[in-house]
């Protein structure tokens, strides 16, 4: 099962038992600022002497090198040659040092700009993205002054970063430990779900509510990122994840009793010609009241042997590897129902493969 990363100390019984704002970072173009200039200071981490642009953000100045940005894009390209030289006071020491460096103000957040600055400075490719496990505001921020400055290498492998957590692939998906990218907060899920908002990404957005709609009282109040901006989820994703933890109730509760009922109905089942499971009543009882307490709290799609460890005992164990496939089956029919049980739209391609799944009885192979 699912294991969250954080929100622990928040409220721990709200929390599964296992595994925007965006005014600093949208959409627009960089311009030069006619606001009065503020104080600023130098970046620690990107300040080089012999670096040929300075990027004001905020109250942060980077002296980086253009060639290397220009090189990720044309934006970048554009800005520069709009750049305005940076003059020091006649009676400044610093008026023989620099009188006529570019200068370029941006109206991004100096955290975003740092972020992307680490993955592009370095190198020309993805290897920023694989040679460490990014945060949550490392992806953000390349997500959207990727988009916001056409630097496309950066903004498709921070995408694709995302896609290979928050994936369709039910396969992929179950394999992960937690339901969130390792070093990532639990909570951060609600960042991903605004970025799969703002940017239309409709793939990876069924599994980013769903692990919000796992969260415990952070999921209203949100969380504050490293430049003080609060990322809630809008009122209707609110209401989509209170909406969807009473329907991923109750279609895990039929698909767990649907893997437990021994009289194989309709055209999907036969009846079991052992009796075990049948005359087990207190296997089902144990079960089906397991996942009434439970099972709001943890994750609908928690494979059979973890659910019910402990509870098979008395079955023999052709029974057990039945329960055991049907059990996959379940599991994957509730997956390619999961956009219908949030309350989204459709997914083109989500869950096809698993959609029509049937339980194929021993007799008919």
């Amino acid at each position: 099962m699912k294991r969250p990363h954080d929100d622990l100390e928040d409220n721990p019984t709200d929390i599964p038992a296992k595994r925007v704002k965006l005014p600093v970072d949208g959409p627009t173009t960089g311009e030069q600022h006619s606001q009065s200039p503020v104080a600023t200071r130098k970046d620690e981490e990107f300040w080089f002497d012999d670096g040929t642009i300075t990027l004001i953000a905020g109250d942060v100045e980077f002296r980086v090198y253009r060639g290397v940005l220009i090189e990720q894009s044309e934006v970048f390209r554009d800005l520069f040659s709009l750049a305005q030289p940076e003059i020091a006071e006649d009676n400044s020491p610093e008026s023989e040092v620099r009188p006529y460096h570019p200068v370029l103000r941006l109206d991004d957040s100096p955290y975003a700009l740092r972020h992307v600055l680490r993955a592009c400075m370095p190198v020309k490719d993805r290897s920023f993205f694989r040679a460490q496990t990014p945060s949550f505001e490392a992806i953000r921020a390349c997500i959207y002054l990727g988009d916001k400055y056409q630097m496309t290498r950066l903004h498709d492998a921070a995408l694709e970063f995302l896609e290979e957590h928050f994936t369709m692939n039910f396969e992929e998906w179950d394999k992960l430990e937690s339901w969130v990218p390792a070093g990532w907060e639990h909570h951060e899920a609600i960042g991903v779900v605004n970025i799969a908002r703002s940017r239309s990404y409709r793939t990876i957005l069924p599994t980013a509510l769903l692990a919000c709609a796992t969260l415990g009282g952070s999921l209203v109040q949100g969380f504050v990122r490293e430049d003080g901006e609060k990322e809630t989820l809008s009122a209707r994703d609110l209401e989509l994840c209170f909406e969807a933890k009473e329907r991923l109730l109750c279609a895990t509760l039929s698909s767990k009793l649907l893997v437990l009922n021994p009289i194989l109905t309709q055209d999907r089942y036969l009846r079991s010609s052992c009796r075990c499971v049948q005359d087990n009543r207190g296997l089902l009882a144990g079960v089906a009241k397991k996942i009434a307490s439970g099972m709001a709290q943890s994750d609908p799609f928690a494979p059979f042997a973890e659910l019910f460890d402990g509870e098979t005992s008395d079955i023999c164990s052709s029974c057990e590897r039945s329960l055991r496939k049907r059990d996959e089956v379940e599991r994957e029919r509730l997956w390619a129902n999961l956009p219908k049980l949030l309350g989204i739209e459709d997914v083109p391609g989500w869950g096809e493969r698993h959609a029509d799944r049937r339980i194929i009885p021993e007799e008919d192979k």
